[in-house]
């Protein structure tokens, strides 16, 4: 390969812009010595897998378009077998394009992109060094002006099974598409626009957070040069820069100090496991890190700088983590982790998962303000001043609203067994449930306590002395705080929403009966009095038909009515933006009831 002429790479890039202090001339020339040891093709590199180096020929000028380019193999054993000299040959280019003080990167070895940006602004005397991303406003004004047809989204939530971690959608605009409730807590990583360029509408793929874009093939050099030139024009052409070009979607925010102060849970979620580029090794590291690992009992220090935290791995303690947050001026973070493994056993895993943790792509971060940093950037939900308003606001006088279950008075421990005999909330579904005021002017009908393991729900309950019957799902969740907390309300509505389907009559019918030979075989009643069995309940259930009622409720008595009244009437503070999230994810829980045809409601606390 002797010249650029010969080339038609795929219009995939980086995207850069030179320092406006440093001088243009000698840039690329910089660019691509920098970038030999970069692509570890020097002699004193020490690669993972051979490289060999094949060609740098002489820069290029068109006008005041200038390039060069290395070309270099890469030699990689196949996964399929662990015979030595077997080696499949990969060729790659490294090719940088420079257009006034505008600069495109193509790399075809997608594992040393981020590398290459890693460098950027570090040190002004390297050719990457005096280089910046492009401003995400610009690129969001740029090329996700027009239809967006796809749309790639990750999450600001907590993960949970019943809300995907990150997906991507298309359609003919997804601006229309995205849901105002579900959607909004997720930011979008990158989206495929129709944008408008040179008189004409162009698929453009953007990333804005990698400043990074793509269009497609090319054919030939001539076409590749002149759609970069195009490309890199329509940044100059802006005027209006767009922070947020997508509706509902999260938005990157640079947090005030309070709102860093609070953390309350962090994860390992690294790059997605269907990433093409991936190597079968990075897949195995991804999935060990990314669905077995946690950490518990985390801790700020110093306004939320710093976090302390044990890591977990397979629910084996590796170590406990600091973690050190510097925040920069664009909400940008940069994390440094270290720390002390738990034992001699531990300390390569936990040197690599500190290794890790300072990977923005890999780390997560939730703070009670609702803030999350996820790919080193801090995002902020657009919640909507929607209240969820199926609440029953009961009396738990009596009750001990921090204890979900009876105590077995000779043990201590927890004891369903001991329903009835204590003050705990179980006791409380027992004494009260259906008559909320207390009146028992309503039959009580037949109620089940399912608690265990592969658990229905707490309680079940059929009032058959209505029409049409209804069936009711009781689930029950201790109050770990006295004040609004989001967190508490996520574990039972991530239960109650796993168990939906255990709303129709033959599911119930089996979730019954596989509880049936067990210890709480025993804990059901038929209009307060105790049964022997289940036998009578399943009677019932089976004699029901299709025309019955459906019902969820939620008991979680952290939220207070007082509470919930001052935030919603002041607006302002922690609380109610608490509360804001409290009802995205109670509304989000009763759209999925309401699918099935549900009703849904919570039982807070009337204090």
């Amino acid at each position: 390969m002797t010249d650029v002429l010969s080339l038609k790479p795929y219009k995939s890039l980086i995207l850069a812009e030179i320092n406006t202090s440093h001088p243009t001339p000698g840039i690329i020339s910089s660019i691509l010595d920098e970038s030999m040891d970069i692509l570890e093709l020097n002699p004193g590199n020490h690669p993972r897998y051979r490289r060999e180096f094949i060609a740098r020929p002489p820069l290029y000028t068109d006008g005041v378009v200038e390039s060069g380019f290395i070309h270099y193999r890469v030699y990689m054993p196949p996964t399929w077998t662990m015979e030595a000299g077997i080696e499949d040959t990969l060729n790659h280019l490294f090719l940088v394009i420079r257009w006034n003080q505008r600069v495109a990167i193509y790399l075809s070895e997608s594992q040393k992109k981020n590398t290459v940006q890693n460098r950027f602004g570090k040190d002004t005397s390297t050719g990457l060094g005096v280089l910046r991303p492009v401003s995400q406003n610009r690129l969001n004004a740029g090329y996700l002006d027009g239809e967006t047809r796809t749309l790639w989204l990750s999450g600001t939530h907590r993960r949970t099974s019943i809300k995907a971690d990150s997906k991507i959608l298309t359609g003919l605009d997804l601006r229309d598409a995205l849901d105002p409730l579900s959607d909004q807590t997720y930011y979008f990583t990158a989206a495929r626009s129709l944008a408008s360029i040179g008189g004409r509408k162009i698929p453009v793929g953007c990333s804005p957070r990698h400043s990074r874009i793509w269009t497609g093939v090319s054919s030939s050099w001539q076409d590749f040069e002149d759609g970069i030139v195009i490309l890199l024009g329509k940044l100059d052409s802006v005027e209006d820069l767009a922070k947020s070009p997508l509706p509902v979607v999260a938005s990157p925010v640079i947090p005030a100090v309070a709102d860093v102060s609070r953390p309350f849970d962090m994860a390992f979620m690294p790059p997605a496991l269907d990433d093409p580029t991936l190597s079968p090794v990075d897949q195995s590291e991804i999935e060990r890190w990314g669905f077995h690992s946690k950490f518990e009992n985390i801790t700020p220090s110093d306004n939320g700088k710093k976090i302390t935290a044990d890591l977990y791995m397979n629910d084996v303690l590796l170590g406990n983590m600091e973690m050190s947050i510097d925040i920069r001026s664009d909400g940008r973070v940069r994390l440094a982790a270290n720390g002390q493994e738990a034992s001699p056993d531990t300390k390569e895993d936990f040197k690599t998962a500190c290794a890790h943790a300072e990977k923005p792509e890999w780390i997560k971060i939730w703070y009670e303000s609702g803030l999350t940093v996820s790919d080193g950037q801090f995002y902020s939900v657009r919640w909507k001043d929607i209240p969820f308003q199926n609440i029953h606001w009961v009396n738990f006088t009596g009750y001990k609203v921090g204890q979900e279950k009876p105590k077995n008075a000779s043990t201590g421990k927890d004891d369903p067994k001991a329903i009835g005999t204590d003050h705990s909330l179980f006791d409380w579904v027992f004494d009260f449930w259906p008559n909320l005021d207390g009146t028992h002017t309503l039959s009580k009908g037949w109620l089940a306590c399912d608690d265990g393991a592969m658990e229905i729900a707490d309680f079940i309950h059929i009032d058959e002395a209505v029409s049409p019957p209804t069936i009711t799902l009781i689930h029950v969740k201790g109050g770990k705080t006295s004040g609004i907390s989001v967190s508490d309300y996520e574990v039972v509505g991530s239960q109650a929403v796993k168990n939906l389907r255990s709303l129709d009559e033959q599911e119930l019918v089996e979730g019954l009966k596989r509880n049936i030979e067990n210890s709480i075989k025993k804990l059901i009643w038929h209009n307060g009095v105790g049964q022997n069995d289940r036998q009578g309940m399943l009677t019932v259930l089976k004699n029901l038909g299709t025309n019955y009622r459906r019902q969820v409720i939620i008991l979680q008595p952290s939220l207070r009515k007082t509470q919930a009244e001052a935030a919603r009437e002041n607006k302002t503070g922690d609380n109610y933006a608490r509360l804001q999230q409290l009802d995205s994810l109670l509304l989000g829980i009763q759209a999925n009831c309401r699918s099935l045809g549900a009703d849904m409601w919570v039982l807070g606390n009337a204090a």
